[in-house]
C-alpha cells in the first residue's frame, strides 16, 4: 500500500465506494426478499454454521461466480426478478388506484360544475320571478302566492328529476346485472377476454370519453347562450312594460285634455250667447236712444253703465277665447302625435263648433 501513489489510492477508494454502494443495494434487495420468503431465511441460517469454512474459500468461490454469502448468480437473479415483478405489480396497482382517484376527482369536478350552474340558474330564476316580478307595485313587498307557486314548482321539478335518476339507476343496475351474467357465461364457456381485447376496450372508452367531453362543452355553451337569451328577454319585457305604462299615462292625459276642451267649448258657446245678448241689448238701447229726442239724464247714466259693463264682459270673454284657442292648438298638436287615437276619437266636431263673434 505504501508503494501506491495518491492517484492510485484515490482510484482504489472510488472503486471500493462503488462496490460498497452495490453491496448496500444488494443487501437492501435481499432484506426485502428475506421478509417475504421464509425458505431463504432458513437457507441463510444454515449457511451461518458453515461460515468459517466458507471464509477460507471466499476468493475461490468469488472467482468461480459464487458469492461469499452463499447465493450464486442465478439465485440472485431469481430474487431480483421476483422483487422486480413485485415492484411492477405494486406500481401497476398504484397506477390503477391513481387512475381511479383521478376519474373520481374528474367526476366530482363535473358534478360540482353542474351544481354551480344549477345554483346560478336557480338564483337567476328566483331573482327574476320573485325579487323583480313577484313584488306588489303598491306596497313593494313580495306576493305570497308567487312565492308559494315558485317553491311548489321547484319541488315538483326536483321530484321529477329524482324519478328520472331513479329510473336511470334502475336501468344501469339492470345493464350491470346483464353484463355480469354475460361475463359469467363467458367464463363458463372459456371465452375470457385477452389483453388485446382490454386494450381495444380502453381505446374505445377513451374515444367515447372524448366525444362525451365535446358534447358536455357544447351543452355548456348552449346553456350559457340560453341564459343570455333569457336575460335579454327579461330586459325587453321591462322596456315593453315601461312603454306600455308611458302610453297609458299619455292616454289619460289626452282624456283629461278632451274634457278640458269640452268645458272650454261650453264656456265659449255661453260667452258667444252672452255676447250676442249683450250686443242685442246694446243695439236695443241705441235704438231707444235714437227714438228719444231728449233722453233723461238718469237713463243716459244707466245706459252708460250697462255699456261699460258689457264692454268689460266682452274683454273678459275675448281673453277666455284666446286662452281656449291656445289650449285647442296645443291639444290638436298633441293629437297629431298619436294618429291611432286621433283616428278613433276626432276633435273635428269641437273645432268646427267654436266660432268667434266680433
Amino acid at each position: 500500500m505504501a508503494e501506491l501513489s495518491k492517484s492510485d489510492m484515490r482510484q482504489r477508494l472510488a472503486e471500493l465506494d462503488k462496490a460498497n454502494e452495490l453491496l448496500e443495494s444488494e443487501n437492501t434487495l435481499l432484506q426485502a426478499h428475506l421478509e417475504k420468503a421464509g425458505p431463504i431465511q432458513q437457507k441463510l441460517s444454515e449457511s451461518d454454521g458453515r461460515a468459517a469454512g466458507r471464509r477460507r474459500k471466499a476468493q475461490a468461490e468469488t472467482q468461480s461466480g459464487l458469492d461469499p454469502g452463499g447465493l450464486d448468480i442465478s439465485e440472485k437473479n431469481d430474487i431480483a426478478t421476483a422483487e422486480l415483478e413485485v415492484l411492477q405489480s405494486e406500481n401497476q396497482r398504484i397506477q390503477e388506484d391513481s387512475v381511479k382517484e383521478l376519474n373520481q376527482v374528474r367526476v366530482d369536478l363535473e358534478e360540482m360544475d353542474e351544481r354551480i350552474a344549477d345554483a346560478k340558474k336557480d338564483m337567476y330564476d328566483f331573482r327574476r320571478d320573485i325579487i323583480e316580478e313577484g313584488q306588489d307595485p303598491r306596497t313593494g313587498k313580495t306576493i305570497a302566492e308567487k312565492m308559494v307557486k315558485y317553491l311548489e314548482d321547484r319541488i315538483r321539478s326536483k321530484d321529477t328529476m329524482i324519478e328520472k335518476l331513479r329510473l336511470k339507476n334502475a336501468n344501469l343496475k339492470a345493464q350491470t346485472h346483464k353484463l355480469e351474467l354475460q361475463l359469467l357465461h363467458k367464463e363458463d364457456m372459456g371465452e375470457m377476454l385477452h389483453g388485446v381485447d382490454f386494450d381495444q376496450l380502453k381505446i374505445e372508452n377513451k374515444q367515447q370519453q372524448e366525444k362525451l367531453d365535446t358534447r358536455n362543452l357544447d351543452l355548456l355553451k348552449h346553456k350559457n347562450g340560453a341564459g343570455r337569451a333569457v336575460q335579454a328577454l327579461a330586459d325587453h319585457k321591462k322596456r315593453l312594460q315601461a312603454n306600455v305604462d308611458a302610453g297609458q299615462t299619455m292616454v289619460r292625459q289626452i282624456e283629461e285634455r278632451r274634457g278640458q276642451l269640452g268645458r272650454f267649448a261650453g264656456d265659449w258657446a255661453a260667452a258667444c250667447k252672452a255676447r250676442g245678448a249683450a250686443a242685442q241689448q246694446l243695439q236695443q238701447a241705441k235704438d231707444e236712444q235714437q227714438d228719444r229726442e231728449q233722453p233723461e239724464i238718469m237713463d243716459y247714466i244707466r245706459l252708460k253703465a250697462a255699456v261699460t259693463d258689457l264692454e268689460k264682459k266682452v274683454v273678459d270673454w275675448e281673453r277666455k277665447n284666446e286662452i281656449a284657442e291656445m289650449d285647442l292648438a296645443r291639444t290638436q298638436k298633441l293629437m297629431t302625435k298619436l294618429p291611432s287615437l286621433k283616428s278613433s276619437k276626432s276633435f273635428a266636431p269641437l273645432g268646427t263648433s267654436i266660432q268667434v263673434v266680433h
